[in-house]
């Protein structure tokens, strides 16, 4: 019986009304790609309705590339999906408001995750500039390894990477605790990783993505309204007042 050939790595990501967001950025994800390693790259649509599909359709001739058009919107959910159907030794988390990506990300993703074996969720760190501060989460120590440096501590998922052997041992814990808005896939991955696996966590330290979160680009881009639709749905009540208070003092603002 022949053997099943599988991917280095899989680079998913869950998506919603981000098609000014993708416009920029799946031009930078494609380019910033390792020629080194193979891929598998997940999209999944939650029902958008302002072309996102469209703009994700660009790239439907890549062989590597799978397109999901969910007729309705699972929102968080997607994420259990996502991840469930990944076949590459490492998983790679793109969030969709990720609009610039560092060079060989994939590569470097794959090499940390190798010279930290004791580590079982890392996520690059971002940049800060006047419209994001690139949430990043906080952090104890710098764990230094030859030329290579880990920021440990809590580590957010905009653009993050795990093992899918991990990610096995954890799933069935995650229907346990559903992702949604007040505990997102990152935690809740990163999160069981570190309580069942024992594995630590933290940011790869200066190699840095732009995660266009917060009010100030979804101002820019035109999304407020469905930023606060989606905490509406999710009965956000406290984080939909904190929003309009930041959009009206044009604040920065962690997602």
């Amino acid at each position: 019986m022949k053997k099943k050939s599988y991917p280095d790595v899989s680079v998913v990501c869950l998506t919603w009304n981000r098609k000014r967001f993708l416009e920029l950025g799946l031009p930078s994800l494609f380019a910033s790609l390792s020629h080194e390693l193979s891929h598998e790259i997940i999209f999944m649509d939650n029902a958008s309705s302002d072309g996102t599909v469209d703009e994700l359709r660009r790239y439907a001739d890549n062989p590597e590339v799978t397109i999901i058009e969910n007729g309705n919107n699972l929102r968080y959910k997607g994420f259990n999906r996502l991840f469930g159907m990944a076949r590459g030794r490492v998983i790679i988390e793109v969030d969709d408001d990720v609009i610039e990506f560092p060079e060989d990300f994939d590569r470097i993703a794959v090499e940390y995750l190798s010279a930290f074996p004791d580590y079982g969720y890392l996520a690059f760190d971002t940049v800060r500039n006047e419209l994001t501060d690139g949430n990043r989460g906080t952090f104890r120590s710098v764990d230094e390894r030859g030329e290579r440096a880990v920021e440990e501590g809590e580590a957010r998922g905009y653009l993050a990477a795990f093992r899918r052997r991990d990610y096995r041992l954890i799933r069935p814990f995650t229907f346990f605790f559903p992702f949604s808005i007040r505990h997102p896939q990152d935690w809740v991955v990163s999160g069981l990783i570190r309580r069942i696996l024992f594995k630590r966590m933290g940011v790869i330290r200066g190699i840095r993505c732009l995660h266009a979160c917060g009010p100030l680009y979804a101002k820019k881009f035109g999304r407020t309204e469905l930023d606060l639709k989606n905490l509406e749905l999710e009965r956000a009540a406290d984080l939909v007042e904190a929003y309009r208070k930041r959009l009206e003092r044009n604040d920065i603002i962690n997602q």
